[in-house]
């Protein structure tokens, strides 16, 4: 199932899984990709009270379309279990006007110009560790993907830091990591949302990496 959720971190979706995790009948899950983009993003507090309020335990024990792994998920995801076309497609470019997309990317640049707050990555990093242990004590096994976005933004300050952070704590020597090329194949609406033709391909190589149990592949 997949809890990648939109405008959110991965510490939302991991610490739903590693809650999950924690009752064995429910302890199904394998393999779990991990996009390292926004590590300074802390996990939703505030809708993991909600996911676990009793109430709503309740309901999930009894309607399966309640329960975790049958919820709504996002367009990357979906289109993998969707029919997903070759990765000779032709991309098509964003559907908005280029004035509109060239002030969009120009807002990502701003962001992307900024290094988050330190202290704020180190713990966040240190908790990506421990669910990281959780999950892997548990025989699953973890998969790291830093998602593609524009070529303009790859080595701005907040991507390259996040990029050295969480790379220097789990090296590619010792954990799986899958890359992409940043060869400019991949289009986005606004800099760091992919069209769904780009999100469809990404989709494709995760899936076949999943397939083929690919360790540190280059796509």
């Amino acid at each position: 199932f997949n809890l990648a959720l939109n405008g959110d971190s991965a510490f939302t979706g991991l610490e739903v899984v590693e809650r999950t995790m924690r009752v064995p009948e429910r302890a199904a899950v394998k393999t779990v990709f991990i996009e390292t983009n926004v590590v300074q993003r802390s996990a939703d507090n505030v809708l993991l009270s909600k996911i676990d309020a009793p109430i709503i335990s309740q309901i999930r024990k009894s309607v399966v379309a309640a329960r975790i792994q049958y919820q709504p998920v996002n367009v990357l995801f979906w289109l993998m279990h969707q029919s997903v076309h070759g990765k000779g497609r032709e991309l098509k470019k964003p559907a908005i006007g280029e004035d509109l997309f060239q002030t969009l990317l120009g807002i990502q640049k701003e962001t992307y110009e900024h290094v988050p707050d330190a202290n704020v990555v180190a713990t966040n990093v240190h908790r990506l560790r421990e669910l990281v242990e959780s999950l892997e004590s548990k025989g699953v096994s973890v998969v790291f993907f830093e998602m593609p976005v524009d070529q303009r933004l790859v080595d701005l300050p907040l991507a390259s830091s996040m990029r050295q952070t969480v790379q220097a704590e789990f090296p590619k020597d010792h954990y799986c990591w899958l890359e992409w090329k940043n060869d400019g194949r991949f289009l986005t609406g606004d800099g760091v949302h992919l069209i769904d033709e780009s999100a469809a391909a990404v989709a494709q190589d995760i899936r076949t990496a999943l397939n083929q149990k690919a360790c540190n592949a280059l796509y």
